[in-house]
């Protein structure tokens, strides 16, 4: 079999799991939101990106799930999968395509789904591309202060964010590494190192990139609650560096204060340190914090162990569940 059939097939099969996924999601993420909210931020974070980037992921998964049977099969571990007198319908089977799969998918599903494709990818590209010169001028903009490990960005802004992919650093300006009390910016240093710690701006690219699968109020919906999940989980490590919730709290007022005088919003696009979900980070702050139970980390366990058996013994079904819906979309 040709790769460019079994590519194709794939894609499609790919985009159709992808697209039911992202279809679950408009209704089952308000539901698992309000849960969301009763965990750790850096807990929630996790749980937020990985339903920023499900459809892509278990379309991935699936459409190798697809396969398992074939591969099995090719590899002498199973006996042939292919049901010749038991499936009752004719399904295209991508072990045995010679004869089955002579005609191609028809162009009107192909080429818009081509179309996406080449579009999320040159999304990618494109916001990969705005980091990297966001970065490269912010560098020219910039002193390097290597004491403290960070880039002192020559402007009157109350700036301070981490930026880049594969390297990362951290961007202050002058004003806050002049007009900060010291235990204030200690604050807001531990606050950006807690940043490249979590690999939050790879992450968040990552995300942005990802969520173009879901429809548009989702996708905006998921990266708020992603930029909230982890500033406050760099709130929680900043708290514990400097040893003082109270602190964070301040330091935080302190800078939106300075970003309200001047009365625009922060000049990039990129999570900074303050921005429009400051009043939730002071709130989460003046609460105790939160901490996982064993419960929690056990029913992770459980719940991740019962998909892939779920997986396994859904292999075979789907893999011809699939055939069969990719054989009719041939006729």
């Amino acid at each position: 079999m040709a790769f460019a059939e079994v590519f194709s097939f794939a894609f499609v099969a790919w985009f159709g799991f992808a697209g039911v996924t992202a279809l679950l999601c408009v209704f089952l993420y308000p539901v698992a939101r309000h849960w969301f909210w009763s965990l750790p931020p850096a807990i929630r974070a996790n749980h937020v990106l990985a339903w920023t980037v499900a459809p892509a992921a278990v379309g991935l998964l699936l459409t190798s799930f697809i396969f398992l049977p074939t591969v099995l099969s090719l590899l002498g571990i199973t006996s042939d999968h292919c049901q010749a007198d038991g499936a009752g319908f004719a399904y295209h089977c991508l072990l045995h395509p010679f004869i089955s799969m002579e005609r191609e998918l028809p162009w009107f599903l192909l080429f818009p789904l081509t179309a996406l494709g080449l579009f999320f990818l040159g999304q990618m590209i494109w916001e990969l591309w705005r980091v990297r010169r966001l970065v490269r001028s912010l560098t020219l903009a910039s002193a390097p202060d290597a004491s403290r490990g960070i880039w002192v960005v020559k402007s009157e802004w109350p700036l301070a964010f981490a930026a880049g992919i594969s390297q990362a650093r951290i961007f202050i300006s002058e004003k806050l590494v002049r007009d900060l009390a010291p235990p204030q910016l200690a604050v807001v240093l531990a606050h950006e190192r807690a940043h490249l710690c979590r690999h939050d701006p790879a992450r968040y690219f990552f995300a942005r990139a990802m969520a173009c699968l879901h429809v548009s109020w989702l996708r905006r919906k998921l990266l708020e609650d992603l930029s909230l999940a982890a500033e406050q989980a760099c709130d929680e490590e900043a708290a514990k560096q400097v040893g003082d919730r109270l602190l964070v709290a301040d330091a935080i007022v302190q800078v939106e204060r300075w970003c309200h005088q001047q009365r625009r919003s922060a000049p990039v696009p990129l999570p900074s340190f303050v921005g429009s979900q400051v009043v939730a980070r002071v709130e989460s702050l003046l609460a105790s914090s939160q901490k996982p139970g064993w419960m929690y980390r056990m029913m992770i366990g459980v719940s991740m162990g019962l998909v892939l058996i779920a997986l396994l013994f859904a292999a075979d079904p789907l893999h011809q569940l699939t055939e069969a819906m990719l054989g009719f979309l041939v006729e």
